[in-house]
């Protein structure tokens, strides 16, 4: 509550939640700090505690968010896209191996087989006129909605425009299964995608940063 927080507070919540979990068998510790709805002010003071606890900064992005009102970007037919389910969950993982490097976005790890999402049918990989791998484009739901999680293109094919189209047919996936918002969230180094989102109308809602420590780092 207001008036009853303070750095003591804050490190024993943060202490007491990574022993938790380490005694459930979780080795590592992720902490999402979002702003809105924290004030820049209450972000400073959790990153000072976090950072005397173990933790160390993953990563600093912004945080997007399109809304129906603005209109659905339109894909201009340049590329064919494909499901996993017609490509074929080994064309997916080439894909995905391909698209990593360099990129500023890639998540941790991406489930296949069992692990695979009941979303992943909306995922989709691209192909240009010549039939040659343009990337991929993973739309999907979290806890804070419909998402486009990730979108990758391979190396030789960057500086094309094609991350506009890959936008564009990931949105329209979300779009017909009923979403009316869509969030993304990019690094803030990532110039070209947050580019992008704003010409997809996308709007910056706020800043996010990723913190994680493992749970057998001592506590100081």
């Amino acid at each position: 509550p207001a008036g009853h927080t303070g750095p003591a507070v804050r490190r024993r919540l943060i202490k007491e939640s990574v022993r938790l979990l380490g005694s459930k068998g979780f080795r590592t510790v992720y902490i999402l700090l979002l702003s809105p709805p924290l004030s820049i002010g209450r972000t400073r003071r959790w990153k000072a505690v976090l950072t005397t606890l173990g933790f160390r900064l993953r990563t600093h992005g912004y945080r997007y968010e399109w809304r129906s009102n603005g209109g659905l970007a339109m894909p201009t037919g340049r590329i064919r896209l494909v499901t996993i389910g017609e490509a074929g969950e080994d064309a997916w993982r080439r894909a995905n191996s391909r698209v990593r490097p360099g990129s500023l976005d890639a998540p941790d790890r991406t489930p296949f087989g069992a692990a695979l999402p009941d979303t992943a049918n909306w995922w989709r990989l691209a192909y240009d006129p010549n039939g040659s791998l343009v990337g991929l484009v993973q739309p999907g739901l979290n806890e804070s909605g419909a998402t486009i999680e990730w979108i990758g293109v391979v190396p030789e094919q960057r500086g094309r425009g094609y991350v506009h189209e890959l936008l564009a047919a990931g949105m329209a996936v979300l779009s017909k299964a009923g979403a009316d918002t869509i969030r993304a969230d990019t690094h803030v180094r990532n110039r070209a995608m947050q580019r992008a989102l704003r010409q997809a109308g996308f709007d910056r809602i706020g800043a996010r940063w990723w913190y994680e420590r493992r749970t057998a780092t001592p506590a100081r």
